[in-house]
């Protein structure tokens, strides 16, 4: 059993006791809640990490160690940043492929800015969400106020890189 998993279970048992000290009658509807999200994404995830999987043996590195090797510095930062705002999807598509770039030969720094761009921008989210939801004068503020996050983000990590390897 890992850290990360002990730690989830041990929330989970916490908040189950304190939802039934508070509000037992809600219990059922939870567990069914439960079960719908497992369906959901208990048989999703399996088939997605098996894809990431054999696709990370099919991508060569030669393709990703240029643009987002640990070598590539600052350029694969920029890059890495541009390429995370256009992953479509949730992080059941998401994460396999940062797994395959990152058996491809991605550097941690360029891993750190696509993430990061794929949380704060995901054009996808953009025009499915925000705009028809929130209007394109809420989206053109957010967009402003937080473009230069993934690339932060990037040049800090790359920045600690240098300063301890870890």
């Amino acid at each position: 059993m890992t850290m990360s998993l002990l730690i989830i279970a041990t929330i989970a048992a916490l908040l189950g006791v304190i939802a039934i000290l508070r509000k037992p009658e809600g219990i059922p509807g939870a567990l069914v809640d439960m079960r719908n999200q497992m369906l959901m994404f208990g048989l999703r995830l399996p088939p997605a990490l098996l894809a990431a999987a054999f696709l990370s043996l099919i991508v060569p590195a030669e393709y990703v160690v240029p643009y987002i090797g640990a070598e590539s510095g600052w350029q694969g930062v920029l890059i890495a940043s541009l390429f995370g705002a256009f992953i479509p999807g949730g992080p059941i598509l998401t994460f396999p492929m940062a797994l395959v770039l990152w058996r491809a030969g991605a550097g941690e720094a360029q891993m750190v800015a696509l993430l990061a761009s794929w949380s704060v921008f995901a054009v996808h989210r953009v025009i499915s969400y925000e705009l028809p939801f929130l209007g394109p004068r809420f989206v053109l503020v957010r967009l402003s106020s937080s473009w230069i996050l993934p690339l932060v983000s990037g040049f800090l990590a790359l920045v600690l890189l240098l300063i301890h390897p870890f």
